[in-house]
């Protein structure tokens, strides 16, 4: 989980350094698929470096928050509340997500969505008997 929370906050470098730049030209193939960037204003364009650069912020702030409650809360207290603390915060992010693919009818975003979903999916099940049996020990 650790990794997961390194993994969003280098996306979230990566989309605020680079999102109006060349670098970031897959992105933009992916996310323009739905519109034609050529025939739109200049201040929507700036509009849309300025979503990236909240949508990055964002990333760096969960990737932090992440790192430490896996660190301190999990890893080396074996915390249950931190185990449900991750839970609710990748179901609240797939609820959004979920419900912007649905109302802007940007379907290319699901890859991207099952692939951090399954970053954070896979370690919570696999952390899970380890609180368990951490659980058990402690009650006794």
């Amino acid at each position: 989980m650790i990794i997961t929370g390194y993994i969003f906050m280098l996306t979230g470098i990566y989309s605020i350094l680079f999102n109006n730049t060349s670098l970031f030209s897959i992105i933009d193939w992916i996310m323009d698929s739905d519109w034609n960037a050529d025939h739109v204003s200049k201040s929507i364009l700036n509009f849309k470096v300025f979503t990236w650069d909240f949508l990055g912020m964002m990333h760096i702030i969960w990737g932090v928050n992440i790192y430490f409650v896996t660190k301190y809360g999990l890893k080396k207290h074996r915390e249950s509340w931190a185990w449900k603390s991750i839970l609710i915060s990748v179901i609240i992010w797939l609820l959004v997500v979920i419900k912007y693919t649905l109302i802007v009818k940007h379907f290319t975003f699901i890859p991207i969505t099952l692939f951090y979903l399954l970053l954070f999916l896979i370690p919570l099940i696999m952390t899970k008997d380890v609180l368990k049996n951490n659980d058990k020990i402690s009650k006794k």
